[in-house]
């Protein structure tokens, strides 16, 4: 399970009070809400997915051998993360193009009968089970902590205190949720957020969203997965 920060901007009319800000910010967050039921849809089966993440653990091990894992190469032997991930990024998916994708269906799964597809009504776009506003997190949260904090950042803050904070720090969050109510996050979540999936320049990206909606009230929010 993952927790993340996600920036929600919101219009330059909502009072900065915790009821209105929270109230603005909930229709926004329903249509990412992972346990809200959409129009019925196929999709591929979890048998078939499990084999593909069976791979997927398979190249992350050949790559962690032949580079060096986060842990390993970047927290403990120092080498520059961007450098690593070019590394580690041309490593796995070198060991990806080798596995096998002609992957088949099990003919005894309950699920999609051995078609390898099914029909459900999970939400496709869904990215959090609940979420909180930032202040209300465990402490292992260190954007309201450390630099934010300092930069003046809180949970209830302005589009201007955060880019000043995003520019300052060379940080962002996990995930930004603009004005249009579209998602924009920087990498994959799994059980944990994966440091190698992020993207290059994701802080410069945030920065950029946010400075189309300038002097605007927005929320910084913990979400769980």
């Amino acid at each position: 399970m993952s927790h993340f920060c996600t920036v929600v901007i919101l219009p330059p009319d909502v009072p900065q009070t915790r009821a209105a800000v929270e109230a603005a910010v909930e229709p926004l967050m329903v249509r990412y809400y992972q346990e809200r039921e959409v129009e019925p849809y196929t999709t591929k089966c979890w048998c078939i997915q499990f084999q593909e993440q069976d791979s997927h653990e398979l190249a992350e091990k050949q790559a962690d051998n032949e580079v060096g894992s986060f842990w390993i190469a970047v927290a403990d032997r120092g080498e520059p993360f961007l450098e690593w991930k070019r590394r580690y990024r041309a490593s796995l998916e070198a060991a990806l193009a080798a596995e096998s994708r002609d992957y088949q269906p099990n003919p005894q799964c309950l699920t999609c009968k051995g078609t390898g597809a099914y029909l459900t009504t999970e939400n496709p776009e869904g990215t959090h089970d609940y979420w909180q506003f930032a202040d209300e997190a465990f402490s292992l949260h260190r954007w309201l902590e450390d630099g934010w904090s300092e930069r003046g950042v809180e949970a209830i803050t302005t589009t201007a205190i955060l880019t000043a904070a995003f520019k300052h720090e060379g940080d962002a969050p996990f995930a930004v949720i603009t004005l249009d109510g579209e998602w924009h996050q920087q990498g994959q979540v799994g059980q944990w957020v994966n440091d190698w999936e992020r993207h290059d320049d994701w802080s410069g990206e945030v920065v950029a969203l946010v400075e189309q909606y300038p002097d605007h009230p927005a929320a910084v929010l913990d979400c769980h997965t």
